[in-house]
């Protein structure tokens, strides 16, 4: 029977690829750590040594001061009407929107973003469309759809939170958000609760 001869592995071309893959690999990692222990001339900063001696004095550079920006703090909207409705189809399949939190910030200019974080939840049997369309703000004459995009699918007897969004004038003192059950028509398919922005 005749046996296979084998030969080196560094005489197949995978062994060979492999070879200079491991090297680059080694010689790359040596440069980085030799790069980081600065003997390539350069800080940590990127700015070149500027070392002593009688010639040249010390050239020491500084990082400007970091400056901190405060950012702007939410303030609550209070909800004289409650914060949650509810809908009925008429057909037994129950629709229930509820605002776990309510915030307004100032946005620069002379904008305020409200804040609405919204639990949804339904019994009916195909789910619930939890989504953009379903939340208008009417503020004075203004109808504003939401800021953000939101499509999601709410199951039966599922309970979903998602964050509603609007930008609205600052001098507002108060709006009215109004939700509709996405995607169905039926008598009581729109409910309305009162914001006091102020």
């Amino acid at each position: 029977m005749a046996e296979n001869k084998t030969g080196s592995w560094w005489q197949t071309i995978p062994g060979i690829l492999t070879a200079i893959a491991g090297i680059i690999t080694a010689l790359t990692g040596l440069v980085v750590t030799i790069q980081q222990t600065g003997w390539f001339g350069t800080t940590e900063t990127g700015k070149p040594n500027v070392s002593s001696n009688q010639d040249h004095p010390i050239v020491s550079q500084q990082a400007p001061p970091e400056t901190s920006i405060t950012p702007i703090a939410a303030r609550e909207i209070k909800l004289p009407d409650g914060n949650n409705v509810r809908m009925d189809s008429g057909t037994g399949n129950e629709f229930r929107y509820t605002i776990l939190s309510a915030t307004s910030t100032p946005e620069p200019p002379n904008q305020q973003r409200i804040s609405l974080k919204i639990r949804a939840w339904t019994n009916a049997a195909g789910g619930l469309n939890f989504w953009s369309d379903s939340f208008r703000l009417q503020a004075g004459e203004i109808r504003i759809k939401p800021s953000n995009y939101l499509n999601e699918l709410v199951a039966r007897d599922e309970t979903k939170d998602s964050l509603v969004e609007f930008l609205i004038d600052r001098d507002m003192p108060e709006a009215t958000l109004s939700i509709t059950v996405g995607g169905l028509n039926f008598s009581g398919n729109q409910r309305e609760l009162k914001l006091l922005l102020e």
